[in-house]
């Protein structure tokens, strides 16, 4: 047994007027345009992506280059500190690496970045007290215009409020 709406459509013949503006064709070029546009969408997403990958590729090769140049510069200015690398290489240069994450500034002076380093290979316990000092006195020099991060306040036994801040 057949259905009603099936001989009905299977008796009447199908006309180009019968589809309107959604003639025999629609289907086809709706599909076309689809795959056209989603071809095209991941053509500048890729175009895009790669482009950001570039400039984050770029920017990374750029501060490794640098970082090593500071570095050489900083044991030829102070060509002392190379005994302290040829006897723990690991330990001196993660203090560099964390002397150079810490204060980036300081860092990049071959200078103050030697000065810093002979204390840290000098007195290997007490390296991160000397990279928190050394930023301690760069907010000092700086006027003390440093991000202040709050770690809360209490109260004193005498009813005033004091809070625990560090600047950076």
């Amino acid at each position: 047994m057949s259905n009603p709406l099936d001989d009905y459509l299977s008796e009447r013949p199908i006309t180009k007027k019968a589809f309107g503006l959604m003639g025999p064709g629609f289907g086809h070029s709706v599909a076309q345009g689809m795959r056209e546009g989603a071809t095209q969408a991941l053509g500048q997403g890729a175009v895009g992506l790669a482009a950001t990958g570039l400039g984050v590729a770029a920017m990374k090769t750029y501060r490794a280059l640098r970082k090593r140049r500071d570095f050489k510069e900083m044991l030829s200015v102070n060509p002392d500190l190379a005994e302290y690398q040829e006897q723990d290489p690991m330990r001196f240069n993660a203090h560099y690496n964390s002397l150079r994450s810490m204060n980036p500034g300081y860092a990049e002076d071959p200078v103050i970045a030697g000065s810093l380093m002979r204390s840290m290979s000098m007195n290997p316990n007490t390296a991160g007290g000397v990279l928190m000092q050394s930023l301690e006195s760069s907010s000092k020099a700086l006027g003390g215009n440093q991000r202040q991060f709050s770690l809360g306040s209490k109260m004193t036994d005498k009813g005033q409020e004091t809070s625990s801040s560090y600047r950076f």
